[in-house]
């Protein structure tokens, strides 16, 4: 593995971890901490109205099946794909993501968050404990499916990711900060779960993905998230009349939809890289193995 690839996949490995921390962080700033940026959090998920037509359609269907058997029973069989495929690394970085990913929001959500005095009084959650199960399952099974089959992989998990992260808000359970801190979690905990793992790495057998993949990912997992908008949006979700509601409607899921995207994203390419096991993390001279 010559030094640039090395580089290359380390680069990811800190982009994934930096970059979960400060989405995590400006969630935090953005939705707890001052009273402009939660003013317009709360206004955002106000513009949503839930569809007249009740839980139908498949988005609403996977809305109601996010929970902890599912959670489980995909991170299960995400393990055991792996290990088939003799990819130890990612058998055991998937179980240990979806558990401490979890863990981390419950435990941000419920002991170490809260809002800052003169906010308006409600209840704290942030982060979304719904867009985070949904992000577990759609990155576990891109972690459990063969190379191949990851991009496909990453388009399921962004509908899914985007079925969640947008009916939260549809069914004003959640604000847009909650649904983006739970993407600031998942990036952070991906990261530290696929560095820990990297230990158990075998002797790569094809070439390490390129240029192509590290735009692919994202762009199949945010048409995923953007497919799922559609499907709210057949299914009658619709924005509050006047046009300020319609901006924050649009914008919201936009973002949401992209937020969505790059984090399932950027842990397939992450997991697309060949990481170097443990005892050589830190190669000397041009890195070759």
């Amino acid at each position: 593995m010559n030094g640039f690839r090395v580089a290359r996949a380390y680069g990811d490995l800190l982009a994934l971890l930096v970059g979960g921390l400060l989405v995590l962080g400006g969630s935090v700033w953005f939705g707890l901490e001052h009273l402009s940026t939660a003013r317009l959090d709360h206004d955002v998920f106000a513009a949503y109205s839930a569809p007249s037509s009740g839980h139908t359609g498949v988005t609403n269907w996977v809305f109601d099946h996010i929970d902890a058997g599912p959670v489980l029973a995909v991170t299960a069989v995400c393990a055991v794909l792996a290990l088939v495929q003799r990819q130890v690394r990612l058998a055991v970085a998937i179980p240990a993501f979806a558990g401490i990913a979890l863990w981390v929001t419950d435990h941000l959500k419920g002991s170490v968050l809260h809002r800052a005095a003169g906010l308006p009084v409600a209840p704290l959650s942030l982060p979304s404990g719904h867009t985070t199960a949904a992000l577990v399952i759609g990155i576990c099974l891109v972690l459990g499916l063969p190379r191949t089959l990851r991009p496909l992989g990453s388009l399921l998990a962004g509908f899914v990711a985007g079925a969640v992260g947008l009916g939260v808000l549809a069914w004003h359970w959640h604000r847009p900060s909650d649904v983006v801190a739970a993407c600031g979690v998942v990036m952070a905990v991906a990261a530290v779960a696929l560095a820990a793992s990297a230990r158990y790495t075998a002797r790569p057998r094809v070439r390490a993905a390129g240029f192509d993949r590290a735009v692919g990912h994202p762009a199949l997992a945010s048409l995923g998230g953007a497919l799922a908008f559609w499907g709210w949006w057949h299914a009658g979700l619709q924005p509050l009349s006047g046009s300020r509601a319609h901006t924050l409607f649009y914008g919201a899921a936009v973002v949401l939809v992209l937020a969505l995207g790059h984090t399932i994203g950027l842990c397939a390419v992450v997991a697309d890289r060949h990481l170097l096991p443990g005892s050589t993390w830190w190669p000397k001279g041009k890195g070759t193995t």
